[in-house]
């Protein structure tokens, strides 16, 4: 009954900020920025070096149900703080670098404190339309939810299902075979550390290609760990687990497009951190997950609807196992700024021969997400969110999760 009044209480506040401040009566409707302020960047006299800095800030506010929601394992309430400051260089046409400083509590937004570190940075030569090299640390190109989220086009304050439900694939240790594996999905305590089928938003090391041609788009890309791999792996600056990833994209109409992706590579630890024993037949790069995602966008006035979704192979134990799951969601943009929208999403495991027969590898799971927001000034929002996961399983988590988001980008 608490967290029903705080849904109602948090989605409430969202008419008094409608009608209170002034920046949305006005002409601009903007808050500060650091362009406002006079602090916004640099350029020579003629133009080919222009240097820019921006920011965004969010507060979130969570309240978790009694279990934890996957990659939110905290069940108390709490704030999550973010603070993002972009640096942009640009050299001529041809040449662009940024970073990208972010104080936050990390990652899942549950860690132990603030956490201040290097983000995204990375160098980028365009020589023609058609192709750009990229080369540094830079949101995963596998799939499209890691370039969009905490932007304009996430719609929501969580990700989807697809890029959250921790699995029971582990990266760090090796079931001794099929029967064994099978039980893992009721051991509580291995749950926690599962690999979910893409990790949020990855920011990974590596180097790109890619470029538009008319309608076509395409990248193709080598970075330094799987699209399932946690925030450890993304930080290190080597390739020994490094995964290829590829994308075609193309725009139908002004308002509908589609795009295909594909990841493939190895996804376990590095050998010293593997716990227990490494079976002898397998070196650690036979262990491989192979994904392929397929989007498809339609946007026309007011209205956007998005659909996703995912094949998943993981060969982790001697037969092939598999994950199917997809995603739906949609906007639609209201009177005076306001906005509603919805996702519905699923992950399915396949069957694995056992000596009792078979049974699926882990449990279908289910997630259904309601937000709606209120743009105050051009760039400043609020919005809230309901989230509500349904399993298979014997046992269905009190896993359901509000949250409150307010940003403001600078």
């Amino acid at each position: 009954m608490t967290r029903r009044l705080l849904l109602a209480a948090a989605t409430l506040a969202l008419p008094v900020v409608a009608t209170a401040p002034a920046a949305a009566q006005d002409g601009e409707r903007s808050l500060p920025t650091l362009e406002s302020l006079g602090l916004g960047g640099w350029s020579n006299a003629s133009g080919s070096v222009q240097l820019g800095f921006s920011g965004r800030a969010d507060v979130e506010l969570y309240v978790p149900g009694e279990d934890p929601t996957y990659l939110i394992t905290e069940t108390a309430t709490f704030v999550a703080p973010r603070i993002r400051f972009f640096t942009d260089l640009f050299v001529g046409e041809s040449w662009f670098a940024t970073a990208e400083l972010r104080l936050d509590r990390g990652p899942s937004e549950v860690g132990d404190g603030l956490d201040f570190r290097l983000e995204q940075a990375f160098l980028r030569w365009t020589p023609l339309q058609a192709l750009a090299l990229q080369a540094g640390r830079f949101a995963s190109p596998f799939g499209s939810y890691p370039s969009r989220h905490h932007t304009d086009g996430d719609w929501f304050i969580r990700p989807p299902l697809i890029y959250e439900y921790r699995t029971v694939v582990l990266e760090d240790q090796i079931p001794p075979d099929a029967d064994a594996w099978v039980n893992w999905k009721d051991d509580a305590e291995l749950r926690p550390r599962g690999a979910p089928p893409a990790w949020g938003a990855p920011y990974q090391w590596g180097g790109m290609a890619f470029g538009v041609l008319r309608d076509l788009g395409w990248r193709v890309a080598y970075v330094n760990s799987a699209p399932s791999s946690g925030p450890d792996a993304w930080d290190r600056l080597d390739f020994e687990r490094g995964n290829l990833v590829a994308a075609l994209g193309y725009r139908f109409a002004p308002w509908v497009r589609a795009e295909v992706s594909y990841s493939t590579g190895p996804f376990l630890e590095r050998e010293e951190n593997i716990v227990g024993d490494i079976p002898e037949a397998h070196g650690l790069d036979w262990y491989v997950q192979d994904i392929v995602g397929g989007e498809i966008l339609f946007q026309l006035q007011h209205t956007q609807v998005r659909a996703e979704a995912f094949h998943d192979t993981w060969t982790y134990i001697e037969e092939d196992a598999i994950d199917i799951s997809w995603s739906v969601e949609a906007r639609q943009e209201l009177y005076q700024d306001w906005f509603v929208a919805g996702r519905i999403g699923e992950v399915r495991f396949s069957d694995i021969e056992t000596t009792a027969g078979a049974e699926p590898w882990d449990y279908n799971v289910r997630r259904i997400q309601a937000a709606a927001g209120y743009r105050f000034a051009r760039n400043a929002e609020i919005r809230t969110e309901y989230l509500t996961n349904a399993t298979d399983g014997p046992i269905d988590p009190d896993d359901d999760l509000i949250s409150v988001q307010l940003w403001w980008a600078f």
